[in-house]
């Protein structure tokens, strides 16, 4: 089985922020009309810097949305609900609290 290695400092700083530029050029253009060049010119990278991450911008929304939908249950791990029903109120208000620092990321979705 193949060990997963912790990603480097340096790949996670230059990874924010190509999703950071992505999540700011989607904000005034649709993603069909955000190109790869868009993306690094912004991130202050150069393109085999993009391209040792990501293959396009297709696959760089693909990867954020995971992400995105990967923390949820971290973000939800550990709280303690009141109720035995999956959906109870403190569990909606924990979501609706997850929403705000995330609104970027969720209006470019």
């Amino acid at each position: 089985m193949k060990k997963m290695r912790k990603e480097d400092r340096r790949v996670r700083i230059t990874k924010a922020a190509i999703r950071e530029s992505l999540i700011e050029l989607m904000s005034s253009h649709p993603l069909s009309k955000v190109t790869v060049k868009m993306i690094w010119a912004k991130a202050d990278i150069n393109l085999s810097t993009f391209s040792a991450h990501y293959q396009e911008q297709y696959d760089l929304l693909h990867s954020i949305q995971k992400e995105f939908i990967a923390a949820i249950p971290a973000y939800l791990a550990g709280k303690t609900f009141t109720d035995d029903s999956p959906v109870t109120l403190p569990l909606l208000k924990l979501v609706l609290q997850y929403v705000p620092p995330n609104a970027p990321v969720l209006h470019m979705l």
